[in-house]
């Protein structure tokens, strides 16, 4: 691997661009070729498994997306087909099947607060290489005055087992999953059915049961299909293009009835809840959903709060595999308190304080929960 990225020796100018190149060749693909890579053994009715959908859902996918902004790929040179997939893919490893990317390339938020819906500023995702690969590029300037293409590929060998995009962006590499261009500045590009087939290969990969399917599977445009998979709560990864033919891949996650579809593009320049017109596109090219995925939840516990990790499943009781973690509690009087759920469920039966053993700090009189071992203030009017 390492003597073919060597090849290209080429100095290139840092192109932090929102585009993958299109070749005409790449668009008639994209606009008349129906790729699928599913087998008929791939899907069956008993193999159907979706995230459960709800208001809940919907909304937690909508702030998951919404506020996924520092915990992306780094788009350098084009990447942004990886990037998108790397969005789309983190949000399935946090709500429904942690093994889908490895633990270490995770980044956990911390909560400031318990809820029953997720809020955090920013979304759990993957480590970003950003602030690294910006190191490695300003030290190689200062050192040589150039940063070569040769540089880039090192920094990519080096660095992908710690860095989730790296490691997508060799994968991509190594599989002809991507287009090099180097003519006057390293850039990447990938075609559709170079992305489709990436992702569907890397899932399979990861040996759990998957359906992805596209807009040509359905007969529908791509802007239909989008509609449809968002209303149902389900992320879908989108290809726009301008009239010159560049083009941007992107995660759409919500809709409006003026006809609207807003999509993370993986960019800072354009935010989190952008829009076509915003960011100047003309056209909606491809869209890809995952449809199946997986036979059980799998808990991520990407969230943390007061040293103790959190899995999307903690706020919702309506995973087959949910399993209430009481942690909250809710006091009927003094004597009748109930263990909570965050999803809201309470355990039946109230606990009962300790009436024999209490003692006193601070001028105040308290016991404990003889069920769950809370700490209560004792009222002395109250039954002791």
């Amino acid at each position: 691997m390492k003597k073919i990225m060597l090849i290209i020796l080429m100095v290139f100018t840092l192109s932090f661009t929102p585009t993958f190149f299109l070749e005409n060749e790449s668009k008639d693909i994209i606009y008349k070729e129906s790729v699928s890579f599913l087998n008929s053994n791939d899907y069956t009715e008993s193999s159907q498994n979706f995230i459960p959908t709800n208001n809940n859902t919907i909304y937690s996918m909508k702030q998951y997306f919404m506020n996924l902004n520092e915990n992306i790929g780094y788009n350098v040179a084009g990447t942004c087909g990886l990037v998108a997939i790397g969005m789309l893919l983190s949000y399935y490893d946090t709500f429904w099947n942690d093994c889908i990317i490895p633990e270490y390339y995770d980044q956990n938020v911390n909560l400031s607060y318990l809820t029953t819906n997720i809020v955090c500023d920013t979304s759990p995702g993957i480590i970003s290489e950003k602030q690294l690969f910006l190191n490695d590029y300003e030290q190689k300037v200062k050192q040589y005055g150039t940063y070569t293409n040769a540089d880039y590929f090192n920094f990519i060998e080096e660095n992908s087992w710690k860095y989730y995009h790296l490691n997508l962006l060799e994968l991509a590499i190594g599989t002809s999953n991507i287009n090099i261009y180097s003519s006057s500045a390293l850039s990447f590009g990938m075609t559709y059915s170079q992305i489709y087939s990436f992702l569907y290969s890397y899932l399979k990969g990861t040996n759990i049961n998957v359906v992805i399917q596209n807009n040509l599977d359905k007969n529908k445009s791509a802007k239909s299909y989008a509609i449809e998979k968002i209303k149902q709560g389900v992320p879908v990864l989108m290809g726009i293009s301008d009239n010159q033919g560049n083009g941007h891949v992107v995660v759409a996650y919500d809709y409006d009835e003026d006809d609207m579809i807003y999509f993370n593009p993986g960019l800072d320049t354009y935010g989190t809840y952008s829009s076509l017109s915003y960011m100047s596109y003309s056209a909606y090219d491809f869209a890809v959903s995952i449809e199946v995925l997986g036979d059980n939840h799998i808990c991520s516990d990407n969230y943390l709060f007061d040293q103790e990790s959190y899995c999307v499943c903690d706020y919702f009781s309506i995973y087959p595999t949910h399993s209430h973690k009481y942690r909250l509690y809710e006091k009927n009087n003094l004597i009748n308190h109930y263990e909570l759920c965050l999803c809201n469920a309470r355990r039946k039966g109230s606990h009962s304080i300790n009436t024999k053993n209490y003692y006193r700090k601070n001028g105040k009189l308290f016991s404990t929960c003889l069920q769950c071992n809370q700490e209560l203030e004792i009222n002395l009017d109250g039954p002791i």
